[in-house]
């Protein structure tokens, strides 16, 4: 668990900029379609 954690803290930036494009989410996640 503490893996996972680590991770999220390490690039709290990169969920910012995953959050400003969308198109890169429909990418990342392209079932949620």
């Amino acid at each position: 668990d503490d893996k996972s954690e680590g991770s999220v803290e390490v690039e709290p930036e990169k969920d910012a900029g995953d959050i400003e494009d969308p198109e890169r989410i429909c990418i990342i996640d392209p079932d949620s379609e």
